[in-house]
């Protein structure tokens, strides 16, 4: 690897110690590699270096995530191409008409795969596969205390216990030392330490647990009254800007309901209005309104958790005019918004792993894992607030000047959803010991904690 490719791609960039040397392990990494580091931690920005270089060295990068809008982010965050694991894996898996093979990957090249914690075993295995195939390298890059896998998974948690692994430990997102450490705590198993600090510094808020949804909407819409216009030093519009984060989607769309009326009440959203869906799936759309794709449309380059403003209705020709990231708009039916669309003043804490705000309100009842919570809690740039609820389980008997509530939250936050490797719950003794038919597949080695 000549130095001169590394030197040049890292120089004149705020990149860190750690963030360079993650730069230098990748250029020189064959067939394997993996990346963890927390929330914050400049990973995508040492990818971007990265990126530079294995262009230099005369390589094809591409990139892929589970979700496709966080390929995008990728994407634009990098400079390389970038798709849903799903969309990459059909055309590696098309036939070439002219020799009937799989297409495969680009021979020689890098795959680099985000948020690899939520890619399932049997999809990181097709990864390695074809990667192998073509002769090139595979990255994977996560943190194991994130979101875990919805498929039967464990893989990308085994393979980031090996010594080979690319650690970055700086978060370098969280203005506040003190919330950069509180959140390293969680990270590594402490919630009570965790919760302590949030409490400390005012970002623990409780009530009656039927009000608590609204004091959070009442938060949300003080915050984006205080923010105003976007200009040009801010980050975005205030809806952009702040966020409120639940676990389950049912809170998600109680959220959503509840700031919209306040919005409507208060004269916040325009006149005309079109409706899409019936019964519970009925959504009335305003000018002003914010929303969120909630499914992919290739077509239109809008993908399943985009957040949007809706700029404009039609009542008369039943459309809406959407405003999407990079002054995108983009106008679609109200039967398109019916299967495509959602009010997004909320999200699901899934939906907001890899997604950077300024502030972030995240509803604590319910439930709120590890995983769960640190995904919330890492969003915010500025701030990020918990609520919980200020009674016992029963829901009856409030707490009165007591550690209940905070307890109960560093309870809840306690608990992991992270899954473990199947081959690691089998017995090492008897007639059901580990079988050694995978001993030179390099990731299963690298996931039995050996050498590649």
């Amino acid at each position: 690897m000549p130095p001169e490719l590394v030197e040049a791609a890292t120089s004149g960039r705020t990149l860190s110690r750690e963030q360079k040397a993650m730069v230098r392990a990748l250029a020189a990494a064959n067939g394997l590699a993996v990346v963890v580091g927390p929330a914050g931690a400049g990973k995508t920005a040492a990818l971007a270096a990265a990126t530079r270089v294995w262009t230099g060295q005369g390589r094809t990068v591409t990139g892929g995530a589970v979700a496709a809008v966080t390929a995008r982010r990728l994407e634009h965050a990098t400079g390389m191409p970038a798709t849903s694991l799903t969309r990459l894996l059909a055309t590696a898996r098309r036939a070439d008409p002219a020799t009937g093979r799989q297409v495969g990957l680009p021979r020689g090249g890098v795959l680099v795969v985000d948020e690899a914690s939520m890619a399932d075993t049997r999809t990181l295995a097709a990864l390695l596969a074809h990667t192998r195939a073509g002769g090139g390298t595979l990255v994977l890059v996560g943190d194991p205390a994130q979101l875990p896998e919805i498929g039967a998974g464990g893989l990308f948690t085994a393979l980031a216990r090996h010594p080979d692994t690319i650690t970055l430990t700086d978060n370098r997102r969280q203005t506040e030392a003190w919330e950069r450490r509180a959140l390293a705590d969680l990270r590594a198993g402490d919630p009570d330490a965790a919760v302590a600090a949030y409490a400390d510094h005012d970002r623990v808020h409780t009530a009656p647990a039927d009000r608590l949804p609204d004091r959070v909407v009442e938060d949300y819409l003080r915050l984006i009254a205080e923010n105003g216009p976007a200009d040009e030093a801010s980050r975005g519009e205030p809806f952009e800007r702040v966020v409120m984060l639940a676990v389950r989607r049912a809170d998600v769309t109680y959220l959503n309901d509840t700031t919209r009326a306040r919005l409507l009440e208060n004269g916040r959203l325009g006149p005309a209005a079109v409706t899409t869906g019936q019964g519970e799936r009925a959504r009335e759309y305003r000018a002003g309104d914010r929303v969120m794709v909630t499914a992919n449309d290739h077509r239109l380059g809008l993908l399943n958790g985009t957040r949007a403003t809706v700029a404009a209705v039609d009542p008369k020709r039943q459309t809406l005019v959407l405003g999407a990231e990079g002054d995108q708009y983009v106008t679609v039916s109200t039967g398109w918004a019916s299967q495509h669309l959602d009010h997004g003043y909320a999200m699901t804490c899934h939906k907001a792993q890899g997604a950077t705000v300024d502030t972030a309100l995240v509803y604590g009842a319910g439930a709120l894992t590890r995983e769960a919570g640190y995904v919330a809690l890492s969003r915010g740039r500025a701030a990020n607030h918990l609520y919980v609820p200020d009674e016992v389980d029963d829901g009856r008997t409030p707490v009165v000047n007591d550690q209940g509530h905070l307890d109960r939250l560093a309870a809840r936050l306690a608990v992991r959803r992270s899954q473990t490797l199947a081959t690691h719950q089998l017995p090492r003794t008897g007639t059901n010991r580990r079988q050694p038919s995978h001993s030179h597949d390099p990731m299963h080695r690298r996931a039995e904690g050996r050498s590649l």
